[in-house]
């Protein structure tokens, strides 16, 4: 992945201002910052949601934005969940998964809730869930294409802290398996295992060390 000199506005906020940085295959990168500071705003350009007003992003060498054999890739969540809340869990998962032709898909559906606990909630609404049910919906979504980049945006929300550990234990082992993961948060104890730490400050991106 590689943004070189990106800016981003939403009317006359400049919440991105030239921003340029690379991740390189296989890395395991985590991306801190304050509350609006433009980490979320990183996030969906990276994963193809928003074109860049200015500068140049590329993930396996290509634009995001309008480039859908990439977006097969990619795997993305965030807080704001993109579910269907009239759909139960798995009809959400099943959706996605026919979306992105994952052959098996009933298969790796079951292993995710299974994995998440989320196996006695998969026919309940997700308008009926917790934040903290909806939230593991969200993520198992996000590697239901078993992507190779991950893009996971403050996605430790609402999760019980034994959850919590299994998600970030799970994304360092997977990593291991050469997936590149951007793992965006504001709890520092959340990158511990990253390969190494970004932060967005006054529109910019910086690098930090662990």
């Amino acid at each position: 992945m590689e943004f070189v000199n990106v800016t981003k506005r939403y009317g006359n906020n400049v919440v991105l201002k030239d921003v340029s940085f690379e991740i390189d295959e296989g890395e395991f990168v985590g991306l801190i910052g304050e509350n609006a500071s433009g980490k979320t705003t990183i996030a969906r350009i990276a994963s193809g949601q928003l074109k860049p007003d200015h500068g140049e992003v590329l993930v396996f060498n290509s634009p995001p934005y309008k480039d859908y054999g990439v977006k097969q890739r990619i795997g993305f969540a965030s807080h704001n969940l993109l579910l269907y809340p009239e759909l139960t869990a798995y009809e959400n998962l099943e959706f996605y998964g026919k979306l992105y032709d994952v052959k098996n898909f009933e298969i790796k559906i079951n292993e995710l809730f299974e994995f998440l606990g989320l196996s006695r909630k998969k026919d309940e609404r997700v308008k009926n869930l917790s934040r903290g049910f909806r939230q593991r919906v969200a993520i198992a979504r996000a590697l239901i294409n078993d992507p190779d980049l991950l893009i996971l945006d403050e996605v430790t929300t609402g999760l019980d802290p034994t959850i919590r550990e299994v998600v970030l234990d799970y994304l360092t082992e997977i990593n291991k398996m050469k997936k590149t993961i951007l793992f965006i948060t504001h709890h520092l104890d959340e990158v511990k295992n990253c390969d190494r730490m970004l932060e967005v400050k006054g529109g910019k991106v910086f690098a930090q060390s662990l």
